[in-house]
C-alpha cells in the first residue's frame, strides 16, 4: 500500500523529509507521497532517499486556495517542482503566511497568552510558518494541552479571536496553475471545509469539468458517512476516488499506514495527468 498525503517539516510536519521513506518503510508501505503546504522545498531529498531504500515516491504538492472565505485545498500530484507560475503563486501565499503568523501572534500577546513569534519560527524550522505552529507555541507554553485545542473560535480556529485571513487563490486559478505544472489535481479533505460543513457538491462538479482529476474522500477528519458521500459524487463525476492519512507526525490522529491506497490507484492518477 501506498500513502498518498503526508507533510514534513518544510511546512507544518514534525520530522524531515528524508525521515518520511524511511518510516514509510518501517511501516511496511511500498511507497509515499510528500505534499507540504505551497511549498516543493522538500521534494528533492525526499525523492534521493526514497530511491536509496527502493520505495515509490509520489511528488506532490498541497496548494492552498480560497473559497467563500474559507480554506480549500488542493494536492497536485506527479507535478513538475520549478514550474514557475506554480512557484510564484506558492511564494506569495508564504510571504502571506509568514505576515499572517505576526498578526496572530500579536493578537494572542493582545489576549493575554505568553508566546512570541520568534519562538513559533523556531518551531517552523525555517519552513512555511502555519497556524499548527502557533498552536505548538501555545501548548509550549501551557496554554493549551494539545495543539489540537487552539483551533477554536477564543484561539486561531478560523473566525476566532486572534485568526487573521491569509491570501490565497480562488480554487479555479489554484486548479489551473498545478495543471500548468503537469500535476493531476485532487480535491483535499472536502469534509473539512466551514465549521460543521463541508465543500458544496457545486464546487466539486465546477472543479470537475476545469479538469479536477480525483477527490480524497477517505481522509481522518471524515465520518464514514462524509467519505461513501464524496465518493459517489466524485464517481458520478468520472473522478477517481482516493485516501490520505494527511500525516504530520504529530498528534493528528491517524498513522502513516493509514487511509492508504494501492498501486493500481497511483497508477490511474498518473495517467490522468492532462496532456502527460
Amino acid at each position: 500500500m501506498i500513502q498518498l498525503h503526508a507533510h514534513s517539516d518544510r511546512s507544518d510536519g514534525l520530522l524531515p523529509p528524508a525521515r518520511l521513506p524511511e518510516l514509510a518503510l518501517e511501516a511496511g508501505l511500498l511507497g509515499v507521497g510528500l505534499a507540504d503546504h505551497d511549498t516543493t522545498a522538500g521534494l528533492q531529498e525526499a525523492a534521493r532517499r526514497a530511491e536509496e531504500l527502493g520505495i515509490l515516491f509520489v511528488p506532490s504538492v498541497e496548494l492552498s486556495c480560497l473559497y467563500g472565505g474559507y480554506p480549500l485545498h488542493l494536492l497536485g500530484y506527479f507535478l513538475d517542482p520549478q514550474e514557475p507560475s506554480l512557484q510564484k503563486e506558492m511564494e506569495a501565499i508564504r510571504d502571506s503566511r509568514m505576515r499572517r503568523g505576526e498578526l496572530m501572534v500579536a493578537r494572542l500577546q493582545e489576549l493575554g497568552y505568553p508566546i512570541t513569534f520568534e519562538r513559533v519560527r523556531e518551531l517552523a524550522r525555517g519552513g512555511n510558518v502555519t497556524r499548527p505552529h502557533i498552536a505548538m507555541a501555545l501548548a509550549e507554553a501551557g496554554v493549551i494541552s494539545r495543539p489540537e485545542e487552539a483551533f477554536t473560535d477564543d484561539l486561531i480556529g478560523t473566525g476566532g479571536r486572534a485568526y487573521v485571513e491569509k491570501y490565497a487563490p480562488p480554487p479555479e486559478k489554484g486548479l489551473a496553475l498545478l495543471l500548468s505544472a503537469g500535476a493531476a489535481p485532487v480535491l483535499a479533505h472536502p469534509g473539512v471545509w466551514k465549521p460543521g460543513q463541508g465543500i458544496p457538491l457545486e464546487v466539486l462538479e465546477e472543479l470537475a469539468e476545469r479538469g479536477l482529476a480525483g477527490v480524497e474522500a477517505y481522509h481522518p477528519d471524515h465520518s464514514w458517512e462524509e467519505a461513501e458521500n464524496y465518493a459517489r459524487a466524485a464517481r458520478s463525476l468520472g473522478l477517481q476516488v482516493l485516501a490520505g492519512a494527511d500525516w504530520h507526525g504529530w498528534g493528528h490522529g491517524s498513522e502513516l499506514a493509514e487511509f492508504t491506497v494501492d498501486r493500481a490507484q497511483v497508477e490511474e492518477l498518473l495517467s490522468r495527468r492532462r496532456g502527460r
